[in-house]
């Protein structure tokens, strides 16, 4: 079976961006760990944060670069669990970036 890098259509950029995703009233920090022209990978600590995300929701993650705050629309397209010393587990969303605004296509070209 092929790795999940070996199915993207897209280069993923690495990154370490302090990120937020805001939904039904859950704040949940965590970080962007790559970003591309489909998406991003948003990782957290917390659990409480990925009980209520599973595959299709959609939300807010919101994040700085260069000064400048960027709120994205996102859909949840994959939820992995990963044990990872010294935290223990780690929790990592595979997102689609709905609608990207320009500022979007800015960050990936600075990149």
């Amino acid at each position: 079976m092929p790795s999940a890098e070996g199915i993207r259509n897209f280069k993923r950029i690495p990154v370490k961006l302090e990120a937020e995703i805001i939904s039904d009233g859950i704040r949940c920090s965590g970080f962007i760990e790559n970003v591309s022209v489909s998406g991003l990978n948003f990782t957290t600590f917390t659990s409480e944060c990925v009980t209520s995300f599973i595959p299709g929701k959609e939300f807010k993650l919101s994040f700085k670069h260069s000064g400048e705050t960027l709120a994205l629309n996102c859909e949840i397209k994959r939820v992995e669990i990963n044990s990872q010393p010294p935290h223990d587990l780690n929790y990592t969303l595979a997102l689609g970036v709905t609608d990207p605004p320009p500022e979007y296509w800015k960050l990936l070209k600075s990149l």
